[in-house]
């Protein structure tokens, strides 16, 4: 809408193409009045450029640009790379939208996966970091906390269909105290210990494998009641 008004009551002077690795662009120049740049940018809650008498504006904003790896982004840009609100639907299925900061995902934003898992939260350099949501499609549990570079770290609770684990994680795994609270009205008081487990190989040529998981002591069990 903001572009057809542009080229209705302001024609455009100038067309500019070019190209920046696999995206196209498109830049119209309008010769405009501040005042009537200003109204426009006001009215959209948007800050996409500055008011000038003469700036360009990139059509690309308004109708998506595509990839030829087969993605697709539709939002804003900034010198010629995603940075603000957007919403990119990658060649697998999976989509993203919130918010971009120098072409990566930064700030809040959903992101749909491609088995149907969604996580929404907080991003910081493409990776889940901060307060966020993660909920898993086939069992319908969810994670609800803490994520840091990409992991469940700190405090979160982990939300099931008749129970939930209330506690501290670290590095994706339930770490520290914490305690099980159950639909039927009791909770269940313990700790997470990360313990060294081996793996012993199933032929010969393969060698033991040393994991670490988590193992669950009960301290308490208290009813709600």
């Amino acid at each position: 809408m903001i572009i057809l008004y542009m080229m209705i009551f302001n024609p455009p002077t100038v067309k500019r193409f070019w190209t920046i690795g696999k995206k196209r662009y498109i830049n119209v120049l309008f010769l405009t009045r501040p005042v009537n740049c200003k109204a426009f940018l006001d009215h959209r809650e948007k800050r996409y450029i500055n008011v000038q008498n003469i700036f360009w504006v990139t059509i690309i904003l308004m109708f998506g640009s595509r990839f030829q790896s087969g993605g697709k982004y539709t939002g804003s840009y900034i010198n010629g790379i995603k940075h603000g609100e957007g919403t990119f639907i990658y060649p697998d299925g999976s989509k993203y939208e919130g918010y971009w900061l120098n072409d990566v995902r930064h700030g809040r934003g959903k992101y749909t996966y491609p088995n149907g898992d969604i996580y929404e939260g907080e991003w910081a350099d493409n990776q889940r970091h901060g307060q966020g949501e993660y909920s898993y499609a086939v069992t319908g549990s969810k994670y609800r906390g803490m994520w840091v570079q990409g992991k469940m770290e700190e405090a979160g609770e982990l939300i099931h269909a008749n129970h939930r684990y209330v506690g501290g994680f670290q590095q994706d795994k339930p770490k520290g105290k914490g305690k099980y609270v159950f639909d039927n009205g009791c909770e269940m008081l313990g700790r997470y210990e990360l313990v060294e487990v081996v793996l012993e190989p199933e032929t010969e040529e393969e060698e033991s494998v040393i994991v670490v998981e988590p193992k669950w002591k009960i301290e308490e069990l208290v009813s709600l009641e």
